[in-house]
């Protein structure tokens, strides 16, 4: 299957939503035409959403980092409980549009969950921490229930699974020793 891209409009929230996969090749042309879609569209701020394998442990809530196109921007969004990110290193697409953002008269911010490294696949309790960030951030209503239910299943299974592997259990106290601490 060929990788799909698509946006979703809710003007009753003044709201574009992007949903795609990170282009591997030509960012210069796949940002040429997000920026283009944000001027005909009015958009004034990007807020790109992700998230990165660390040492999180699957217990914990995810840690939130940000990153942002102008320096105003970051006390607002530190005021929502995400940390400024120091992460130096290659560059990714939304970096390349984090670059490009303030010359084409746009706002770029980057909200990034830290998630259990160890682990692959669907994280619904990061999935919850970023939503219910960004339905503060975007000032939506959201019902939350169905994610925090996931949420709970999904470390009660994980935690049952790794609680099968000695080696793995004692990986994650030690994780959870050093995030507590």
């Amino acid at each position: 299957d060929m990788p799909k891209n698509r946006f979703y409009c809710h003007q009753a929230a003044n709201l574009v939503l992007f949903v795609g996969q990170e282009p591997n090749l030509r960012w210069q042309s796949f940002g040429e035409c997000i920026f283009r879609l944000a001027r005909n569209v009015g958009v004034s701020r990007i807020l790109f959403v992700g998230s990165f394998g660390g040492s999180v442990p699957h217990t914990r809530e995810p840690r939130l980092y940000v990153t942002c196109s102008e320096e105003k921007l970051v006390a607002q969004m530190e005021s929502y409980g995400v940390r400024r990110t120091g992460y130096e290193g290659p560059g990714s697409f939304s970096s390349y549009l984090m670059t490009g953002a303030p010359s084409v008269g746009l706002e770029m911010t980057s909200l990034v969950a830290e998630i259990p490294g160890y682990l692959q696949g669907t994280n619904p309790l990061s999935i919850e921490a970023v939503t219910r960030r960004l339905a503060k951030i975007l000032q939506l209503p959201l019902d939350l229930d169905a994610l925090r239910v996931a949420s709970t299943e999904w470390e009660l299974q994980v935690t049952s699974e790794i609680d099968e592997d000695e080696d793995l259990a004692a990986k994650v106290r030690q994780l959870e020793t050093e995030y507590d601490n």
